[in-house]
């Protein structure tokens, strides 16, 4: 890949909020999101396997063990009621509270009480991680040649448990989401690497200690191979644990680089239409 194109890539996948020509103009595109029952723009929560949950501005979000809660972690690590988030209008964001919890709450890894929550910031609760990210209205991502398919999307659902792929080291990605592969090595903290074949193509996703530090595809490294990777669908993948990574282009949390890939569905689903 060309730096131009690397370049494309990093902007068209980042890209601001589009810019409207009139209000008119905005609530049609709001609209057609809704007729097409597309994720709305907004500030969203999501906790794996629990589905992302939409934040209201006017009604404040509470995370906690019990059932009553918006959010509940059934853990013992978890306060009944563990911490609340509300919209600020004066620091216009949201601003997550611990309410008073035995364990506390670590925001980006950092101990706290109350902060203001700024885009892909990470929660943890007890041994939950709950991400905080905001989608905008978009212009569509380009499309991006996958191993041999036409585009990158997230074409697979993660009805694949934790459960199902523990003990799985090997296997055929019609069979096994990808992202569920690299959820359980996440989650196990392991170091080594995931390899997906796909016909005579041979890619490279690197862990260290459950961290994604390198992926390679040819002569793509770093967050565009990953990316990349993520669009294949027909090839085998197989874990090799205990090999370190041959340099280190990446090092990014497994559910991030998900998130990530998943806006990007969002986005050249919408774009189709």
């Amino acid at each position: 890949m060309s730096d131009k194109n690397k370049k494309e890539f990093h902007r068209t996948k980042r890209m601001p909020v589009i810019q409207r020509s009139s209000t008119t103009s905005s609530k049609n595109e709001i609209a057609s999101i809704k007729q097409n029952n597309e994720i709305m723009p907004g500030y969203y929560l999501e906790c794996f396997p629990a589905p992302r949950v939409k934040l209201n501005k006017l009604e404040e979000f509470v995370i906690g063990r019990e059932s009553s809660c918006n959010l509940s972690l059934n853990s013992e690590d978890v306060s009944r009621q563990h911490a609340v988030i509300k919209w600020n209008i004066e620091e216009d964001s949201y601003i997550i509270t611990d309410l008073q919890s035995v364990n506390g709450l670590l925001v980006n890894g950092v101990y706290c009480t109350t902060t203001a929550l700024k885009d892909r910031d990470i929660i943890q609760i007890g041994e939950h991680k709950i991400y905080f990210y905001h989608i905008s209205l978009v212009t569509p991502t380009k499309i991006y040649p996958g191993l041999q398919s036409k585009q990158v999307t997230v074409r697979k659902t993660r009805e694949a448990t934790f459960g199902q792929v523990e003990n799985l080291f090997k296997g055929d990605l019609k069979v096994i989401d990808l992202g569920s592969v690299l959820q359980m090595v996440a989650s196990k903290k392991k170091t080594g690497y995931v390899q997906v074949t796909e016909k005579e193509i041979r890619a490279f996703i690197y862990f260290e200690r459950g961290i994604v530090v390198h992926s390679q595809v040819t002569d793509i490294k770093g967050e565009d191979a990953f990316f990349i990777i993520m669009g294949c669908e027909n090839g085998k993948f197989v874990f090799v644990p205990d090999k370190q990574a041959p340099e280190q282009t990446m090092n990014d949390d497994v559910e991030y680089l998900l998130l990530q890939f998943a806006q990007s569905e969002d986005e050249s689903q919408r774009d189709s239409n």
